[in-house]
């Protein structure tokens, strides 16, 4: 009777340690434990579990790790016994990071908030039907997440202004440590282009339906500029698209600008050490001659957003230059380009975009124009509207952190529009487009930026400039095939004594530049002669047409 009472005993044992479940937290710890010499068999009597489980938790080291990793990464129940997977999926990833992003940046967040979020989140990812983002899973995500209090206050003027200066003083107590020149200190910041869009009238027929109404262009590109504080070095337009390789650029041999692409046209991590390692580093040694002068030194200030969250290992790529990432609560009103510089560079491109519509209107190719305009145009228009901002302008945008001569702003003034809407009203079919239809078609693009994740067409931002983009925009033409054919050249035999009007002078430049982008040996400076002489020639035909009537 004693052995079956024995027997009966060690096996309800074995059944009560069979039913202990371990925390993640106990199992990581026991893991150290094992790695520090200590005993399987002492650890199992200490946590009431076989040595067989012990074992098997040796075996799964690799994933409890890595479970441990993904918990913390968002703030997830380490003390939790049972691991899903749920805090590893795409939704509660990108949810989390946006939670983040918020919080950064001192915004309420609330539960219907997440709840649309989170829907929206699900059906652009493809996600199940069945999500509804209900109260119960509000719950759960909380606590998955170990969110006690979902929403936060905004904060207030004076600590964001607090943070601003807080943040002006380190960059200025760098500088004077360093003793680093503005010639040797660089900003970079990347930002949204709808590249292909015209001015359109506001006011949409109510009849319309909502699905209608909603035109995000797809012609969209992201640019990252970047510049030295004293203006002289302003690198070479780095652009992004979706086209892996646009049909427009099949033959060409030569670009002003250098481009890449990426699925949704936006900059994530890898992108952004693209850049770093194939155009900043490789610019700036060349300008600074850093292979010889191994003690010069390079600041590069960059935005802080969750997509550029690698500092260290960007700032081993070379020992000569050190990044300084903006706090995310402050970066519009410290991030030097965002004094205006973004601003006056997308001005200037829709500038040349509306002269250029006009200089074929006058020529009678504007139908052309229209249905030809491709990105090897864009890349060319872009790098004449960077040429086109000057280094007093860039000084200006630094003098809240780097003080000068000048306090001025850079920003686009009131005259500016008026002088782009003069320009709007000229072009058939606008001619009834309002001011503010210009405004808006000037900033439509304006709170668009290159950051993968946090704001993103393909992840739908709910913002009220998505109102704007329905109004105030239209697309250009579809078509982006190469603008080879159907040009009116000029023809072969044209004596000296021939008077050569604007139109036919444009169209030969033209045809030149095209057949110039895709020869072997094409110099950068050339091409930039030629990109200069096409733009004069597009202000003569609209200074001409001006005088005439």
């Amino acid at each position: 009777m004693t052995d079956v009472s024995n027997i009966m005993a060690e096996n309800i044992e074995k059944i009560k340690k069979r039913k202990i479940s371990l925390t993640v937290d106990d199992r990581v710890n026991i893991l150290q434990r094992l790695e520090a010499g200590e005993l399987a068999v002492n650890l199992a009597k200490e946590y009431h579990v076989s040595q067989s489980a012990i074992s098997g938790i040796k075996k799964r080291q690799e994933n409890i790790f890595k479970v441990k990793n993904i918990l913390e990464n968002c703030e997830g129940n380490t003390k939790k016994k049972r691991f899903k997977g749920t805090e590893d999926t795409a939704l509660e990833q990108k949810l989390y990071l946006w939670i983040t992003e918020q919080r950064n940046m001192g915004l309420q967040i609330t539960g219907p908030m997440l709840k649309k979020q989170a829907l929206l989140f699900n059906e652009n990812l493809g996600g199940s039907d069945n999500f509804k983002a209900s109260n119960g899973w509000l719950d759960l995500f909380k606590k998955r997440h170990g969110l006690k209090y979902l929403s936060v206050q905004g904060q207030n003027s004076s600590v964001i202004r607090k943070s601003s200066e807080e943040t002006q003083e380190k960059i200025a107590e760098i500088i004077s440590i360093t003793g680093t020149g503005p010639e040797y200190i660089y900003s970079c910041t990347d930002i949204g282009l709808y590249w292909k869009t015209i001015p359109h009238k506001s006011n949409v027929k109510k009849s319309m339906k909502k699905t209608e109404q909603k035109k995000i262009p797809s012609n969209r590109v992201t640019i990252m500029l970047c510049s030295n504080a004293s203006g002289t070095h302003k690198l070479t337009l780095f652009i992004v698209g979706k086209s892996v390789q646009p049909r427009c650029l099949e033959a060409v041999k030569y670009l002003p600008v250098i481009y890449d692409h990426q699925i949704n046209a936006c900059i994530d991590n890898e992108m952004m050490k693209k850049w770093y390692t194939s155009v900043f580093i490789p610019e700036v040694k060349e300008k600074h001659n850093l292979n010889h002068n191994k003690n010069t030194k390079i600041i590069l200030i960059m935005d802080n957003v969750f997509c550029h969250h690698f500092q260290d290992e960007l700032n081993d790529i070379c020992p000569s230059c050190t990044t300084f990432f903006l706090p995310s609560n402050v970066k519009p009103s410290i991030q030097p380009l965002d004094q205006g510089i973004t601003e006056l560079f997308k001005k200037c491109y829709r500038n040349i975009l509306l002269l250029a519509i006009l200089a074929e209107n006058y020529s009678q190719n504007s139908e052309n124009f229209l249905n030809s305009y491709n990105l090897l145009d864009c890349f060319n228009f872009c790098s004449l509207a960077w040429n086109e901002i000057t280094s007093d302008n860039i000084r200006r945008c630094w003098s809240h952190i780097i003080p000068t001569e000048s306090r001025s702003t850079c920003n686009v003034q009131e005259n500016d529009v008026i002088a782009l809407h003069s320009l709007v009203v000229q072009i058939p079919g606008l001619n009834e487009l309002t001011f503010q239809d210009t405004r808006n078609w000037l900033n439509v693009d304006s709170d668009k930026i290159g950051w993968e994740d946090y704001v993103d067409d393909d992840l739908i931002s709910n913002q009220c400039s998505d109102e704007m983009v329905d109004n105030s925009i239209e697309e250009l033409g579809d078509q982006v095939e190469d603008d080879y054919e159907d040009l009116s050249v000029l023809e072969d035999k044209c004596t000296l004594n021939t008077r050569i009007s604007s139109g036919e002078a444009l169209n030969a430049l033209r045809t030149y530049r095209q057949w110039y982008e895709t020869c072997e040996g094409a110099s950068s400076s050339t091409l930039q002669t030629l990109h200069e002489a096409n733009l004069f020639t597009i202000k003569k035909i609209c200074e001409e047409r001006t005088i005439t009537h």
